[in-house]
């Protein structure tokens, strides 16, 4: 997860974790966290985790990657907004090229 808007991407991974855990019955133990500074590095840091994986042949179900842009309310909305929908599309794109 990303650690850029950590108050936010908390309460996301906690739920995550939770229902992991509650609804799916998955340990504790099988549930690995790692964190990058913002939503730019998650697709590269999938991509490599999973490459780890295959190699030491550990097997995986899922790679959960979570993230959040958040707009400011003294910024400049209209071009925070460009700005947040070219990080999240390129950040979308390499999450969906990993596979």
């Amino acid at each position: 997860y990303s650690q850029h808007n950590y108050k936010y991407v908390k309460t996301l991974t906690d739920t995550v974790y939770k229902t992991l855990n509650e609804k799916y019955h998955v340990k504790p133990k099988n549930i690995l966290h790692y964190t990058v500074p913002g939503v730019y590095e998650l697709p590269f840091t999938a991509h490599h985790l999973i490459n780890i994986a295959k190699y030491q042949n550990i097997p995986f179900d899922a790679v959960v990657c979570i993230g959040v842009l958040k707009l400011n309310n003294y910024e400049n909305v209209q071009n925070k907004k460009t700005t947040n929908n070219n990080i999240s599309d390129s950040v979308a794109h390499g999450i969906m090229k990993i596979i």
